[in-house]
């Protein structure tokens, strides 16, 4: 008669699972307390405009005169070359 096989309680997946969960609720609740809070923004009282509303014509767009100036600016009067000869181009690389 062979003797039975005893099957065992705790194999790898098991805390591997219990850990997932346990991380994956540790998550949810740190982002529930941090959009749950309440914030507050001070403002001096000098700042802030108080006026009667009154009905007028509504403008969508807000002209703004302004100079635009280049994040970053290349020189191709180097870089440009005539040849003459029929010659393989070279890679080159531009930072």
């Amino acid at each position: 008669m062979d003797a039975p096989i005893q099957k065992k309680t705790w194999t790898v997946r098991k805390p591997l699972l219990v850990a997932g969960i346990v991380v994956v609720a540790g998550l949810l609740t740190a982002s529930f307390f941090s959009t749950a809070s309440l914030t507050k923004l001070n403002v001096e009282p000098e700042r802030i405009t108080i006026s009667e509303v009154t009905k007028g014509t509504f403008q969508e767009v807000i002209s703004l005169d302004g100079t635009v100036m280049p994040s970053k600016t290349i020189c191709l009067a180097g870089l440009l070359k005539s040849t003459t000869t029929a010659a393989k181009p070279t890679k080159q690389t531009f930072t």
